[in-house]
């Protein structure tokens, strides 16, 4: 009778044990899906940090270019309006000379 409590503790406790050790599989097994997952999240994300640098890196050159086309711009107007103003004095000196070799 006493062997017989016995064994049925012990087959108890083994129920009990393989239960919790199916809950424990079960949860290694979510545990392991979301490592998973998470991997997989930061694989996107590094795809995504590396694609938003390189357009990062496309829209400075593109700025710098942009900054360049603009001060080679203003570069030619400023050497244009400065020949301009040149001639304008030269035609002002010209036009002096005129007048004074006019009046003498």
């Amino acid at each position: 009778e006493d062997m017989k409590k016995k064994n049925n503790d012990l087959h108890s406790q083994l129920i009990q044990m393989t239960e919790e050790a199916d809950a424990l599989k079960e949860v290694v097994t979510l545990s392991n899906d979301q490592a998973m997952q998470f991997k997989e999240q930061v694989t996107t994300l590094t795809l995504e940090r590396d694609e938003t640098i390189t357009e990062m890196e496309e829209v400075t050159a593109d700025l710098a270019k942009a900054k360049q086309d603009a001060d080679n711009e203003r570069l030619s107007f400023i050497q244009r309006d400065a020949a301009h103003i040149e001639q304008m004095c030269n035609l002002e000196q010209r036009l002096k000379e005129e007048e004074k070799n006019a009046t003498e």
